[in-house]
């Protein structure tokens, strides 16, 4: 996990390089009995990615249109990643560190994922964004040095095969997008387009879902 599960855990393994042969329970000692974990820092900054792209909040909630009703018994949005929408910020850490998640860095309001799987795909770079009601919205990124749909048409469709048709879409010179809502307030996002990302034009496919 990139260093992030040691800086929590700490150095410090017994019967390794303390120097005796002593087992648990010698001297009265009893495993578990006057240790504790180590704090977590309150941030953990990830390292530096040339191609990691801005990671920032999505810049508003979509709403759906007015009158706008869900058609048939299409699923219900509450969370991503086994995480439900409203968790807090260090239920989650806990709760994606002894999962197995690669977690590359957090602060008080966003939680950094390394190649972490949605979809049926693997994105290079995930985020779980929090707000004052906790965990509010999660992005997944994904880049490539060539224009490549492949990715996005393909989610398109097995979002289209659960949620039906997108309710809104955009085509703008340099990027498309479409949006769908679940049986609730929950929404996803799905977007393609070109960035600038250390100085070389990539091309960035996205995937949100909020609440």
């Amino acid at each position: 996990m990139d260093g992030i599960q040691e800086k929590l855990e700490g150095q410090h393994r017994p019967g390794i390089g303390n120097g005796n042969n002593h087992r648990p329970g010698n001297n009265g000692h009893r495993p578990g009995i006057g240790h504790h974990p180590a704090p977590r820092p309150p941030h953990v900054a990830p390292p530096h990615r040339p191609y990691r792209p801005v990671m920032a909040r999505p810049h508003h909630r979509p709403m759906p249109p007015r009158g706008w009703r869900p058609a048939g018994r299409i699923p219900v949005i509450r969370g991503i990643l086994g995480l439900t929408f409203g968790s807090a910020i260090n239920i989650s850490l806990d709760y994606l560190l002894s999962s197995g998640y690669n977690v590359d860095g957090y602060t008080n309001d966003i939680v950094y994922l390394r190649n972490v799987s949605a979809m049926n795909y693997v994105w290079t770079d995930g985020a779980l964004y929090y707000g004052t009601h906790g965990l509010d919205a999660s992005s997944f990124y994904y880049s490539t040095p060539r224009y490549d749909l492949a990715r996005y048409n393909n989610v398109y469709n097995s979002l289209v095969a659960t949620y039906g048709m997108p309710v809104s879409v955009s085509n703008t010179p340099g990027s498309i997008g479409a949006t769908w809502f679940g049986g609730n307030n929950g929404y996803i996002t799905l977007s393609f387009g070109s960035n600038t990302m250390n100085g070389r034009l990539r091309y960035l496919t996205t995937l949100t879902y909020g609440l």
